[in-house]
């Protein structure tokens, strides 16, 4: 365990902030170590408008093929580096989303690759520099691989003690009202108020949010207007939104749609939404609840009890999904406050996460999981 959490207190002294090419081509660097003395096939894939994604490949011709993900990004600056020990905790930026967790994802492949039973099972470790801003650049190569994988194992962090069984959908839109200016006491009539017409848009949206439903709508900032004696051209607010079911991903858009167009005819001015859900929603299926029940048996032979949550969080976990591949989500280290600056691990959690994705692989290696999708893939 020491060695692990020397080697992410290491890593936590890079800093490798989704915006940071230098500190994200260090521990990109650093990782690739990590990983060499595994003998697997390494290689860096180019991504547009980004840093390069770490590719790592083991037994290529294995029938079954287990996709590994992680991320090397964190979402802290320069300003915010380094890890302490306080108790039995690891403090620090990105000690457990995600540093912590690929320590644990490579230091549970070296016990795997000791057991006669690896030479059965190949895997596939991928490592992206964008997965906090929503893998705008490494998302195609994430689908691309899922489709030529048996399935998917996430190392974001547990979900309290357990492991994520489904994740929201997530969307970020911008509702854009263009009015018309004019004097707010000479002639307001000629006027469009743009902020009077996003207010009204804003409340039609807010109207979405549905908990019991699992569709979740946060308007999250607004603007527009300028000095007072005039009636405002110009509004912009931005919407978090987050769904539980696909059919809700194309639903919730043609809402926004309808409502546009109801206040653009009411008010009469011009009303755009602009956005989309970058995140698919990863709903639980047969498959990813096998994974889970096989997780259960693992962590029943470590001594843990382990649950599957439903998290609103997204994950790549939600990309690899959505193209088929089943996948098991936070089998990264215990932990909390992340993305804060108090973002912690727990120790204990090194061992056990580390045993926990060892035991997968191995029983995958053994047959002892099988899941029918793999009959048609």
């Amino acid at each position: 365990m020491e060695d692990l959490i020397t080697l992410i207190e290491d890593w936590c002294a890079i800093p490798s902030g989704s915006d940071d090419p230098e500190g994200l081509a260090e521990m990109h660097a650093a990782v690739a170590a990590r990983l060499a003395p595994l003998n697997c096939a390494i290689r860096d894939v180019p991504l547009a408008g980004g840093s390069p994604a770490l590719l790592a490949a083991m037994r290529p011709e294995a029938p079954l093929q287990v996709l590994l993900s992680g991320h090397l990004d964190t979402v802290y600056g320069r300003d915010q580096r380094g890890a302490r020990r306080e108790g039995g905790r690891l403090v620090g930026p990105g000690t457990a989303d995600m540093k912590g967790g690929l320590a644990v994802m490579i230091a549970a492949l070296q016990q795997f690759e000791a057991t006669p039973e690896a030479a059965s099972l190949g895997w596939r470790v991928i490592v992206t520099p964008d997965e906090e801003t929503g893998s705008p650049h490494s998302g195609q190569l994430l689908r691309e691989l899922a489709r030529s994988s048996s399935v998917g194992f996430v190392m974001e962090p547990a979900a309290g003690d357990g492991l994520v069984r489904s994740r929201k959908g997530v969307g970020v839109f911008r509702l854009v009202v263009h009015g018309r200016a004019a004097h707010a006491g000479r002639n307001p009539e000629d006027g469009r108020n743009a902020v009077l017409a996003l207010a009204e848009l804003v409340m039609h949206v807010a109207s979405l949010h549905d908990p019991a439903r699992g569709i979740l709508v946060n308007p999250a900032r607004l603007g527009g207007g300028g000095a007072t004696n005039v009636v405002p051209e110009f509004a912009v607010a931005e919407v978090d939104i987050r769904v539980a079911r696909p059919s809700q991903a194309v639903e919730v858009p043609r809402r926004l749609d309808h409502f546009a167009a109801e206040v653009a005819t009411h008010h009469d001015l011009d009303v755009q939404v602009e956005g989309r859900f970058h995140r698919p929603p990863m709903p639980p299926t047969p498959a990813s609840d096998t994974l889970l029940k096989a997780a259960r048996a693992c962590g029943t032979l470590l001594g843990l009890r382990l649950e599957g949550a439903d998290v609103g969080g997204g994950s790549d976990a939600a990309l690899l999904a959505d193209e088929g591949l089943p996948v098991l989500d936070g089998l990264g280290v215990r932990g909390g406050g992340l993305h804060s600056p108090d973002e912690y691990l727990e120790i204990d959690s090194l061992t056990e996460r580390t045993l926990l994705l060892a035991c997968l692989l191995t029983r995958l290696a053994k047959a002892e999981i099988w899941l029918p999708e793999w009959g048609r893939r």
